[in-house]
């Protein structure tokens, strides 16, 4: 792998894990979620597609229900396009100097049936253009046979873990979620 800034890692399920600290502190609650999400969806299906997204609001969200709507949205069009049967997510808010919170989110999907971000992308940003931004960092395609393109998704998405901006919240707000849904 070519990630070589500030070299962090993180054993994990008897793993040693290069983690992309970017010069933060690194969660491990978050961190052992974003690693066991891919692994557990590869533990149920042969390949994986996994999205790396970020989102921006507008203005100031003293809760998550607006990222907690976009979820649900997803889920509910991944469900009724059939285009797995479990969906992992993985979401972290911060706010640095911003007024306004912005989230990293990663998704997790059947990767037999989604092999390509297009119509995740288009539906995510569809949905978000009235609150804010959306951008689409990375997508991976990866099977279990392949732990190179784990080990990279496994670094690109530990940014998700980082400490920095992760306090500036509202009180009793969660700063991430991580869940693994049965749709079907």
């Amino acid at each position: 792998m070519a990630h070589n800034k500030k070299v962090t890692w993180f054993h994990h399920r008897g793993i040693d894990w290069q983690v992309n600290a970017n010069g933060s502190a690194l969660d491990s609650l978050i961190l052992r979620n974003v690693i066991e999400l891919p692994m557990h969806m590869l533990d149920h299906h042969r390949k994986v597609f996994l999205l790396r997204f970020d989102v921006s609001c507008f203005s100031y969200q003293r809760d998550n229900r607006q990222i907690s709507a976009l979820i649900e949205w997803v889920k509910t069009k991944v469900r009724q396009n059939h285009y797995s049967k479990r969906v992992g997510i993985c979401w972290v808010r911060e706010m640095h100097d911003a007024p306004t919170p912005h989230y990293h989110v990663m998704i997790v999907l059947d990767g037999s049936k989604v092999k390509h971000p297009h119509q995740l992308a288009t539906w995510i940003k569809s949905y978000w253009q009235p609150y804010g931004r959306y951008h689409q960092p990375r997508y991976y395609n990866l099977t279990r046979n392949n732990e190179s393109d784990l080990f990279e998704a496994i670094w690109h998405c530990s940014y998700l873990a980082k400490t920095r901006g992760k306090s500036a919240k509202a009180p009793k707000v969660k700063r991430f979620s991580a869940t693994i849904s049965e749709l079907y």
